[in-house]
């Protein structure tokens, strides 16, 4: 499993470099220390993008996809939320024969 951190317009230094990081178990309290095959599963990629406008465009181009899928997962998601609420509110109307509670406005 990989976490990509897209960092932009950092410091000239560091512009236009990629890192990884991996995991280290660090016991607190007790003494199981587990397997590193258990643990070592993600691995951390960051992207540092210096100023350069052409590298933000690309970087754009490639994840406008992944957005794309994000949103319409959201909108289902939201659809979803909204058909279940009214689910939820027909079933207490029914069992209130019809009547809704008034908020004593």
């Amino acid at each position: 499993m990989y976490s990509i951190w897209v960092c932009m317009n950092v410091q000239n230094y560091r512009a236009d470099s990629i890192q990884e990081y991996g995991l280290t178990e660090k016991v607190i309290h007790g003494a199981f220390h587990d397997n590193l095959q258990n643990y070592d599963l993600i691995k951390i990629i960051v992207l540092n993008l210096g100023k350069n406008a052409t590298t933000h465009r690309l970087l754009g181009v490639l994840m406008e996809p992944l957005l794309e899928i994000a949103a319409e997962e959201a909108a289902a998601e939201t659809e979803k939320m909204g058909v279940e609420y009214i689910r939820n509110l027909m079933k207490t109307m029914k069992r209130s024969n019809g009547r809704v509670a008034s908020s004593g406005r």
